[in-house]
C-alpha cells in the first residue's frame, strides 16, 4: 500500500496538467492540435480514451458522438468511422505524437469487465515500452489495480468522485440514488486499490435552499476531506484535483491537494492558470 517509489522526482505529481490538452480558440478538446499545444508550452496533459469498435484505443471524452443529426456510442463506431466523422486521434497517434515530450495521463472511460479482453490487450502492446512518465486512471479500481501490474513502468490513479453526501444519495427527488451512493463508497476505495495517487473531484456538494440540508452536506464534505487527507498521509498517495475551473477553486480545501488538472474558463488564461498553479504548488512543498 505504500508508494515508496514516489520519491522519485514525478513531474504529474507537481507540475500543472492540462485537461483534454489546451483546446479553445478553435481547438477542439483531446485533439491533435490541443496535445500539440500542451507540449510546445512544456505542460503535462490528460486525455479521455474509450474502445471503438474494432477494439482500438481511441481519444474522446464521452461515451457517444452526435453525427449529423443522430447520435451514436463510441464503442458501435470503427476507427475509421470515427475519424471520418469527427477526426477522432487514436492513442497510439497521441502517444507517438507525445514520445516522451512531457508526462501524460490517460484517463480510461469505458473499462472492459473482462481482465484478458483484446481492448486491454491492445492498451498494453502501446504503453509496455513506454519509457517515458505517463499515468493511467480511471475510477474502477480493479481496471487500476491490474492495469498496474501489467504495466509496472506507468503511475496509477484512482479516480474519486467529491461526496455527494449519504442525504443527497437517498434524497428522494434524486432519480440516481445507487450512482450517488457509488460515489460516496468510492471515497474509501482508495484504501484497497493499488494506487499510486488518489485523483479527486474539485467541487464540491451544491448548493441547497434548506439551510439544515446545507449545513448536514458541508459538515459530510469536510468530514471527507479529513478521511482523505488522513488516508493520503497514512498511504503516502498524493491526491491530484479535477478539474479546475476558475482559481478561486484554488481555496478549495487547500491542504488537501498536491497538484491540478486545470481547464480554464477563458483559453486565454493557460499561462496565467499555469502559473498560478506552479507558484501554489512550490510554496505548498516549501512548507512541508
Amino acid at each position: 500500500m505504500f508508494v515508496k517509489r514516489l520519491n522519485s522526482n514525478f513531474k504529474l505529481l507537481d507540475t500543472p496538467i492540462t485537461h483534454m490538452g489546451m483546446y479553445g480558440n478553435k481547438v477542439t478538446e483531446n485533439s491533435i492540435d490541443a496535445i500539440t499545444s500542451s507540449i510546445i508550452k512544456g505542460l503535462p496533459f490528460e486525455i479521455d480514451i474509450v474502445k471503438a469498435k474494432d477494439n482500438i484505443p481511441v481519444v474522446w471524452h464521452n461515451f457517444n458522438i452526435v453525427v449529423g443529426s443522430k447520435s451514436f456510442r463510441v464503442r458501435d463506431l470503427t476507427t475509421s468511422e470515427l475519424k471520418e466523422a469527427k477526426g477522432i486521434p487514436t492513442l497510439e497517434e497521441c502517444i507517438l505524437l507525445n514520445s516522451g515530450a512531457v508526462p501524460m495521463i490517460l484517463d480510461f472511460k469505458i473499462v472492459s469487465p473482462k481482465y484478458k479482453s483484446e481492448y486491454r490487450n491492445n492498451i498494453i502492446n502501446l504503453l509496455k515500452s513506454y519509457n517515458h512518465e505517463f499515468a493511467i486512471q480511471s475510477f474502477n479500481p480493479l481496471f487500476v489495480r491490474t492495469m498496474g501490474r501489467e504495466l509496472p513502468n506507468a503511475l496509477k490513479g484512482q479516480l474519486i468522485c467529491r461526496g455527494k453526501s449519504l442525504f443527497e444519495a437517498f434524497n428522494l427527488k434524486n432519480r440516481e440514488p445507487v450512482a450517488s451512493l457509488y460515489e460516496i463508497l468510492s471515497s474509501f476505495i482508495c484504501l484497497v486499490s493499488n494506487s499510486d495517487y488518489i485523483g479527486l473531484e474539485i467541487q464540491r456538494c451544491k448548493v441547497w435552499n434548506n439551510h439544515l440540508e446545507q449545513f448536514l452536506f458541508d459538515a459530510s464534505d469536510e468530514i471527507q476531506n479529513m478521511f482523505l487527507e488522513l488516508t493520503s498521509v497514512v498511504t503516502k498517495k498524493p491526491i491530484i484535483g479535477w478539474t479546475l475551473k476558475n482559481l478561486s477553486e484554488l481555496n478549495i480545501s487547500p491542504f488537501v491537494f498536491t497538484n491540478y488538472i486545470f481547464d480554464p474558463d477563458n483559453p486565454d488564461n493557460y499561462d496565467l492558470f499555469a502559473n498560478k498553479i506552479l507558484k501554489r504548488n512550490t510554496m505548498c512543498s516549501a512548507e512541508v
